[in-house]
């Protein structure tokens, strides 16, 4: 097999997964047979879980690889998958693909949806903070896992590297979770993190420490006796024992060295004088390993002991020899150090103590130029074999920061969507690059600045500092950009600054931004110009029209869907609208808008829980209380699972609404009184705002006017970032208390003012109670007429587009004035039918009902619970009994004669 046929990878495997990481290792020559381990390692399997956590030099490797050769040499036991791990892995997307692919060894069907998920690309603002993105991906894997009937193992080499957490935890989940054929072992040099502990607490998970690993005093005879060529007093075996501490590397090392002499009373010196368990050692390996070889092989291992996985190309690429292939079986032959990955021989690497220390001399030898060149050398190399990612390491190795940009330019192509597959790798490799060299490079700066707009959670930055060092970075692109006059890359820098300040909540700011990034984007920028709409859709929802804001959000979504269908941006701009739609007034739409975002969202939890909020804030307007409380848990929950305040606060004052409108008045407000201590560590925020505004509102319900007025006392004053449609509430709140205290005239006036905002900027939600208020301004005036007047003319428009708790939290003169319009309207409706040759039986009144508010004829058969061929049939009834042929005329008569 050649080198290049070696670097391909199986059928079942991504051709840019790196085959060398998913082979098992080839067994040493020569093993001393341990059978204590092998029987712990048995027991293990009684486990899901095989920890071996030892420093390096334990044979942690060795030991498992030995066991898997004599208990399973032909995989009749159990099947085998190997892993081995480096630090390029420190990236969610990249460890689960290497571990799905390392599971097909079991089967090629285990994992095939898994890995298709993983290679497509992820966007930038992903959160990867928690395993729980993942968690419905991770459990394909483990019902694919599942399936399979025979016992696995799957080996994870060198856990140790993996730093982050969000790793750990979704480990934690798959090993929870494992099927009852799977048993894993991990090796690392420490510990578990605290993450994968809990496991412990389970009573599944078996340990193999230092101490287990270590070399007994028998077994360091056995093996000094194998290894030397001369026997060794009882003294020196256990002075060798001694010093080594049964460290199975310091023993490898001590036998190489005590070969060299012949002499006993010098073999006997240099033992006693041997101290410490790893710095002589590794002194040792350069003045009595390295030094002792000839001058070739010298120069051979210095040039090559930076890399991480050798092959003889490769190597004669480094060293400009021709003979690497021979010098790696002499090195092996000759038990340096050099470790085998595959079975052909083809691919090794150093062990870890003995490449460090090579690389140490190879430095103070070679100096940092020629150290340097080396691994420009095995960039090309890897370049050449289309092994980018090695590629950018090897060039981040030697400095070449140049060759490095434009191998990830090369590797990812021009769009920053692509360059997203990888969050944590681009964001390990931009910090390594200077900004100096990354200005030179368009999309990799951009990159970058985007990847910093997000913090080690996912989400966007709002620390001060981290935010002016962004808005600096940005200030250096536009005005890079300015001097080449390239607009749409201009347009990208505003369309970027406008997303930070919209994240900080500053929507006026990044509404300028968007429209200034606007004038700059192409009609070929759709993806671009869809997020500046939005925001600038959002600014005008905030603190503009109605009107204007909702074409701009639809044109968003156009422009969306006509670019690249980026999903998340879909759901976004919806979810924006599902806000739009609730304060038009237009809750069925609204609840259209929101109930297939829960399904669609899947693995985004951010996103679920929005919509689950919006439809919870709809069930409890529709009184349907059940659904409320069950929507804004399942919303509180995810909240409180991705760590988002304002998902949590805002679900906990839709369960306190809840728990009021079901008579538990107290416990009401205590739950937002911790809403509000929650959210107290936000005072600019709409977010705190918003929770005293409740807080007030269910204590004036609550008949504490006291309470109220401290609230109205203490409301600041500035309210120029506060969004219209919450002054206004904030005002008929006032209004609300005003009416209690009898002050009827102020009231009226606040009335009207509120209403010429609200009707100038389509606020429909806020005209609604605004005319609830006014009806019952009238009715405290003993103007019945008049309230009912106003009433008669909102209520059964606000009914029909599913209003019920804004009526009914306005407490007993609502309730009162509502039975008096009834009354009045009952007598209507007998004259009216009476001058009806026909009148319209009990079903036909709730199919005209439905009808008139604008459901179509299927939404009429699903809200009575009949086929829509028998909703036909009554509406060709109505049809005759009135005297109409369509909606608008049914409408018309509905209103005239007061049908409903």
């Amino acid at each position: 097999m050649s080198e290049i046929q070696h670097l391909s990878t199986s059928t079942t495997i991504s051709s840019d997964l790196l085959s060398t990481k998913l082979a098992l290792p080839r067994p040493r020559h020569f093993l001393l047979p341990r059978e204590s381990l092998f029987s712990h390692l048995d027991s293990g399997m009684d486990h899901a879980v095989t920890l071996l956590s030892a420093p390096a030099g334990f044979g942690k490797t060795t030991i498992v690889r030995a066991w898997i050769a004599a208990r399973n040499p032909n995989q009749e036991q159990f099947k085998i998958a190997w892993l081995s791990l480096d630090v390029d892995d420190n990236d969610p997307i990249r460890f689960w693909r290497y571990v799905t692919a390392a599971c097909q060894r079991f089967d090629t069907t285990v994992g095939q949806s898994t890995l298709a998920w993983l290679s497509a690309t992820q966007p930038l603002h992903f959160d990867y903070s928690t395993r729980f993105p993942f968690e419905s991906i991770l459990t394909r894997l483990i019902n694919d896992l599942n399936k399979l009937e025979e016992p696995c193992v799957l080996v994870i080499e060198d856990y140790h590297v993996i730093a982050l957490s969000c790793i750990h935890e979704m480990l934690a989940y798959f090993l929870d979770h494992l099927p009852t054929t799977i048993h894993v072992i991990l090796l690392s040099r420490s510990d578990l993190p605290l993450q994968l502990a809990h496991l412990r607490a389970q009573g599944n998970f078996f340990e193999l420490r230092s101490a287990d690993l270590r070399f007994s005093l028998a077994e360091t005879r056995s093996f000094l006796q194998q290894a030397l060529p001369f026997p060794l007093s009882e003294e020196m075996v256990e002075s060798a024992y001694e010093r080594t501490e049964g460290w199975g590397a310091g023993l490898n090392l001590l036998a190489l060295a005590l070969r060299k002499y012949t002499n006993y009373q010098e073999l006997a010196r240099f033992v006693e004088t041997l101290t410490g368990r790893y710095r002589p050692l590794l002194e040792y390996l350069v003045s009595d390993v390295l030094n002792t070889q000839p001058e070739p092989l010298q120069m051979f291992l210095l040039q090559t002991s930076g890399l991480a996985r050798l092959t003889a190309s490769l190597c004669e690429t480094v060293t400009g020899r021709k003979d690497s292939d021979l010098l790696l079986e002499q090195i092996e032959r000759a038990n340096l150090f050099l470790e085998p990955l595959d079975g052909a021989g083809q691919w090794y690497r150093y062990h870890s103590l003995f490449a460090e220390a090579m690389q140490h001399e190879a430095l103070h030898r070679l100096g940092i130029e020629a150290f340097n060149a080396s691994f420009q050398l095995a960039s090309i190399w890897y370049e050449q074999h289309n092994q980018f990612t090695d590629a950018i390491e090897t060039a981040l190795k030697a400095k070449d920061f140049t060759r490095a940009a434009t191998l990830i330019e090369q590797l990812y192509g021009p769009s920053l969507e692509q360059m997203a597959k990888e969050f944590y790798t681009l964001r390990r490799w931009f910090a390594q690059i200077p900004l100096t060299v990354l200005q030179n490079f368009y999309t990799l700066y951009l990159a970058y600045v985007h990847i910093c707009l997000f913090d080690p959670s996912g989400r966007m930055e709002t620390d001060p500092e981290r935010v002016g060092k962004i808005e600096a970075l940005l200030d250096t692109a536009e005005q890079q950009w300015s001097d080449r006059e390239n607009r749409p890359q201009r347009g990208i820098i505003y369309t970027l600054r406008a997303l930070l300040t919209s994240w900080q909540g500053d929507f006026k700011k990044a509404g300028s931004f968007a429209r200034q990034a606007l004038t700059y984007l192409g009609e070929k920028e759709d993806a671009w110009r869809s997020v500046c709409l939005s925001i600038v859709g959002t600014e005008e929802r905030f603190f503009g029209s109605l009107d204007v804001a909702l074409p701009l959000l639809q044109q968003a979504l156009e422009l969306n869907r006509l670019g690249r269908g980026n999903p998340y941006g879909d759901r976004a701009i919806r979810l924006e609208l599902g806000e739009l739609y609730i304060q038009q007034g237009e809750l069925r739409r609204a609840a259209e808008t929101y109930q297939p975002i829960p399904a669609e969202a899947g693995e985004d939890f951010f996103d679920r829980g929005k919509s689950l909020l919006g439809l919870a804030q709809l069930s409890y307007e529709g009184n349907m209380l059940d659904a409320a409380s069950e929507e804004a848990q399942a919303a509180r929950d995810l909240g409180q699972r991705l760590l988002d305040d304002g998902i949590q606060i805002r679900a906990g004052l839709v369960l306190a609404q809840v728990q009021y409108a079901r008579g538990y008045a107290e416990q009401a407000n205590q739950q937002i009184a911790e809403l509000v201590a929650h959210a107290r560590g936000y005072p600019s925020s709409f977010l705190y705002r918003e929770t005293l505004y409740w807080q007030a509102r269910l204590r004036l319900m609550s008949g504490d006017l006291a309470a109220v007025q401290c609230w109205m006392n203490e409301r600041p004053i500035n309210n120029a970032m506060l969004p219209l449609s919450m002054l206004i509430r904030e005002d008929l709140l006032v209004v609300r208390l005003l009416l209690m205290r009898g002050d009827m005239q102020e009231a009226q006036q606040l009335l009207e003012q509120c209403f010429n905002k609200a009707s100038q900027h389509a606020y429909i939600a806020c005209v609604i109670e605004i005319q609830a208020l006014m009806a019952l301004t009238h009715f405290q005036q003993n103007n019945l007429s008049e309230a009912k007047r106003i009433l008669q003319e909102v209520f059964p428009h606000a009914r029909a587009k599913g209003y019920q708790r804004l009526f009914l939290d306005e407490g007993k003169a609502m309730v009162t004035l509502l039975r008096a319009l009834e009354g009045n309207q009952q007598k209507q409706r007998s004259a009216t039918q009476s001058s009806i040759l026909e009148p319209l039986s009990l079903q036909e009144q709730r199919v005209l009902r439905l009808f008139v508010a604008g459901l179509s004829k299927p939404e009429i058969a699903s809200e009575l619970v009949v086929s829509t061929n028998t909703v036909k049939t009554h509406l060709q009834r109505i049809y005759r009994k009135l005297n109409i042929t369509n909606r608008t005329e049914a409408r018309e008569v509905v209103r005239r004669l007061h049908l409903l």
